[in-house]
């Protein structure tokens, strides 16, 4: 048997569905929460504007092609008397970026991106350490691989972490298969634990405060960890398919329009589990049998492995 499940130490948030349409969260930081709500997106896609004090504003993660949410983001900048310098992207993920060439084109401004795929608008690709800078205000582009391959954090000034789909406000961040890499993921959250201890604005979800975030990273590591574990007790030395494991993890826990995405996370926790040689494919994509011992090693082993990269 597994251990018990983690706690998740965000205790008291504000209830689903009662987040400010606007927000102001620092000086230089304006949230505005796009109406797509839903299972996935939980309240909707966090829009951010980041300023500086001379009016310079870069609109991260502009969100869906909503007429509405594109009202709201010209009325708070139009009150704020901002000019749009550009727009910037933690991932591809529709719910994020469907509304980027949008904004660009009607600004005249250029996206910035770890991956775009419409050569057509003025894009600039961003890597790891890459700075985004605006009368004072300033984006540090942190790579974060694992909820995709492009996805990216952006540290600020006061040191608080635009996290994107990383790290959310509430639940936790799906790792789907095969664009989502677990094992990427899980060096990522390591290196964001030396730089998000000023807290963390993600991309679906209220706030993280300076008091939690380590807190909550290590709730992630450790959730992510359980999760493995329970991936791997699934299998055993007899032939066990993926639909077998995911029932015996989930069974009625989940909403069922949700199945899917616990189907994919599973998939990428396999394919981490084979390529660390502790399960071994039976014959066909869908089946598995266990190679090896536990995962109680599996985390020490990632940090070694990221200790010696640094």
């Amino acid at each position: 048997m597994s251990a018990p499940a983690p706690a998740d130490p965000r205790l008291n948030l504000i209830p689903l569905g009662s987040m400010p349409q606007v927000a102001e969260l620092e000086e230089g930081v304006v949230r505005v929460l796009a109406p797509n709500a839903s299972p996935m997106t939980l309240d909707g896609t966090n829009t951010y504007l980041v300023y500086g004090r001379n009016g310079g504003a870069y609109l991260v993660d502009p969100g869906p092609a909503d007429d509405a949410h594109f009202g709201r983001i010209a009325s708070a900048m139009e009150i704020r008397n901002l000019e749009p310098r550009g727009v910037v992207l933690t991932h591809h993920h529709i719910d994020h970026s469907e509304s980027a060439h949008r904004f660009s084109r009607e600004w005249s401004v250029p996206i910035f991106a770890g991956a775009l795929e419409d050569p057509a608008s003025p894009a600039v690709l961003v890597s790891e350490g890459d700075s985004i800078e605006v009368d004072g205000q300033r984006l540090t582009a942190m790579h974060t691989p694992g909820h995709t391959a492009d996805h990216f954090c952006f540290l600020l000034p006061s040191g608080r972490v635009l996290t994107g789909d990383h790290v959310l406000g509430r639940g936790t961040s799906v790792v789907a298969y095969p664009d989502g890499d677990l094992e990427r993921y899980l060096q990522s959250l390591l290196q964001l634990e030396g730089s998000a201890s000023k807290g963390m604005y993600p991309g679906h979800g209220p706030e993280l405060s300076d008091e939690s975030a380590a807190d909550v990273l290590d709730y992630y590591i450790s959730h992510r960890m359980y999760r493995i574990s329970q991936v791997l007790e699934a299998f055993s030395e007899f032939r066990t398919s993926v639909t077998e494991a995911v029932r015996g993890i989930y069974g009625r826990s989940i909403p069922p329009g949700l199945l899917f995405a616990a189907e994919l996370s599973t998939r990428a926790a396999i394919s981490m589990l084979v390529e660390r040689r502790y399960l071994e494919p039976a014959g066909d994509d869908d089946h598995y049998v266990r190679a090896g011992a536990g995962v109680e090693m599996l985390l020490d082993e990632l940090v070694a492995d990221r200790r010696r990269r640094l």
